[in-house]
């Protein structure tokens, strides 16, 4: 069985190659019998004690035609890279982070493999998922805790949070919400997804996760342990697409002259870029907090003597987005996300005003970190390769680090967690991810803080639906 799966994975690999086009590779990936060969060789593998090897052969799907797409940047022939065991060790040790690597072998079982910090396999799990009996499989129970199970009540949906008296940065909402049941959740997916290694992660301090399919849904650092406490807490959380994302956008990657890297201009520069005020026919809410975000956020680069391009309001077009330099720090953008859509609101009206995905991949972004201070930009069609949507087209653009978020957010509270996470990056010196994590613990913390309707912002709901991810550079 095992020769009969291998054969066929390399057989599909061949034949994905040869496709032209980055959404004919998305479909090919997706297709049932081709994730069916893979997923079988991962059983296969497993059944035998094989767990590096499985591993291994995971890994060697996830998040391909990302790859194809960076390697395309670099005017290289793209080809089939496969990373070996030890450099997946490697990677654990120069991202000095401790790898959970998630694999959906099939519908009710998930495969975690934990790489530790030091560059060793720590362990592997394999379990049936329960789910705590909410719901009969992963992608049911997932838009659960969303809220987006049928004839689940809209009180728990994180995507329909806001109302518009409370300035979210999406395009529609809905006022009710039930904020113990979605704590109730987070206990759930402590339980499912972290507690079968935790004592493998203990002394862990910076976990780095490789979800696949749903999971990229779930926001990690809010999930709630038996004391009540969440992961942020413990630890800073991070995600990629692949592992061998890290080693293509990476310092290694510098080295070897890579298009991330060796064009990238080390000047200190920001571009900060921020929407507060839209026209009547575009049926959108202003969101009277960006402005103040933008301010902060440029007020903290100058402190740290780094050059910044502001552009705010009517100067905040799409055409002065792509002429501005993008060989930077860090591209800040506060505005309107808009999921169906997948693209990001910027001044002006009509298509004028829209920055999409398909633009963006035509980009040839060199900064540091991109924040997409936006509702819903970590979000869209979930695959094989990830999440396809606007994060996905700046990951392909350049981005080797990137905020983005899992649902509509609050408009004041965005305001107040960015601050924090800029003043903790930029003037105290942390990395990006030990700077999100102050940034989510001050408002865990915090009672001081609240949004326009009057709640306290230290609920999970207002705080973790940032993520970060890719490399810390």
């Amino acid at each position: 069985a095992r020769q009969y799966f291998a054969e066929a994975e390399d057989s599909s690999l061949q034949r994905w190659l040869k496709l032209s086009e980055d959404n004919l590779r998305l479909a090919f990936r997706d297709d049932p019998l081709a994730s069916s060969i893979n997923a079988g060789l991962q059983r296969v593998l497993l059944s035998a004690g094989r767990s590096e090897e499985a591993l291994i052969c995971a890994e060697r799907c996830r998040a391909q035609s990302l790859s194809y797409l960076l390697s395309e940047k670099t005017k290289a022939a793209p080809s089939l890279v496969h990373l070996s065991l030890p450099q997946i060790f490697d990677i654990a040790k120069s991202q000095d982070a401790a790898i959970l690597y998630y694999s959906i072998v099939d519908t009710n079982t998930l495969s975690i493999w934990v790489i530790s910090s030091g560059g060793n396999m720590a362990g592997h799990v394999q379990k049936t998922l329960s789910c705590g009996c909410a719901a009969p499989d992963l992608s049911s129970f997932v838009r659960l805790v969303r809220g987006e199970g049928e004839g689940q009540v809209a009180a728990s949906d994180l995507a329909s949070h806001f109302t518009e008296d409370g300035h979210d940065r999406g395009s529609h909402l809905d006022r009710k919400r039930d904020k113990g049941k979605l704590k109730q959740r987070l206990t759930q997916c402590y339980s499912e997804f972290i507690a079968p290694v935790a004592h493998l992660i203990r002394n862990e301090p910076h976990l780095l996760v490789v979800p696949d399919r749903e999971l990229w849904m779930l926001p990690f650092p809010s999930f709630r342990l038996p004391d009540n406490s969440y992961l942020i807490e413990h630890h800073t959380v991070r995600s990629t697409p692949s592992l061998l994302f890290l080693s293509q956008t990476g310092p290694r990657a510098k080295r070897a002259g890579g298009y991330v890297t060796s064009q990238r201009d080390q000047s200190q520069s920001a571009l900060i870029v921020g929407v507060s005020q839209f026209p009547e026919e575009a049926q959108l809410a202003n969101l009277p907090h960006v402005e103040a975000e933008c301010l902060s956020a440029s007020d903290i680069c100058r402190q740290c003597r780094i050059k910044t391009t502001l552009l705010l309001d009517h100067d905040a077009t799409k055409d002065q987005f792509k002429l501005a330099p993008k060989a930077t720090r860090v591209i800040h953008m506060g505005t309107h996300g808009m999921l169906d859509s997948s693209c990001l609101v910027l001044a002006g009206t009509g298509d004028s005003s829209s920055l999409s995905a398909a633009e963006i991949y035509k980009l040839n972004l060199l900064a540091d970190t991109v924040v997409l201070s936006a509702c819903d930009t970590g979000r869209g069609q979930v695959s094989a390769d990830g999440v396809i949507g606007l994060g996905r087209a700046f990951l392909a653009a350049g981005t080797p680090l990137l905020m983005a978020t899992l649902w509509k957010v609050s408009d004041s509270a965005t305001r107040h967690f960015m601050h924090d996470f800029y003043d903790a990056w930029l003037s105290v010196g942390l990395p990006q991810h030990e700077a999100m994590q102050r940034a989510m613990c001050n408002m865990i913390k915090e009672r001081s803080h609240c949004d326009t309707m009057g709640e306290f912002t230290c609920h999970p709901i207002y705080w973790s639906p940032f993520c970060l991810i890719g490399n810390v550079v």
